[in-house]
């Protein structure tokens, strides 16, 4: 993705540092996109259990390449984490007020 595209400059531009990656194929466009993401400075999290790949092996297989260019944490605990975030963010700004 990131070579193709201008993703990257367009998440730079937001001010982007965090990623979560989800998607198919594990093995495949998944572990490349991480890989780069990594590269480039992004803080990467995937969520294997929304990630898909054509066996189980191969899903696997995908999951152990990333190791070492992101952490996995799974779909339950990526929700917990933004809402406990977004709470405490909403909790800072209403004392600002």
């Amino acid at each position: 993705v990131f070579p193709s595209t201008d993703l990257h400059y367009v998440l730079r531009n937001l001010h982007v540092e965090q990623l979560v990656m989800t998607g198919q194929l594990t093995d495949q466009c998944v572990e490349s996109t991480v890989r780069d993401a990594a590269d480039l400075g992004y803080f990467v999290t995937v969520v294997p259990d929304a990630c898909a790949a054509l066996s189980l092996e191969s899903h696997v297989k995908g999951l152990q390449g990333m190791k070492g260019f992101c952490r996995t944490v799974n779909t339950e605990d990526v929700i917990d984490e933004l809402t406990k975030r977004y709470s405490i963010e909403d909790a800072y700004n209403k004392t600002k007020k």
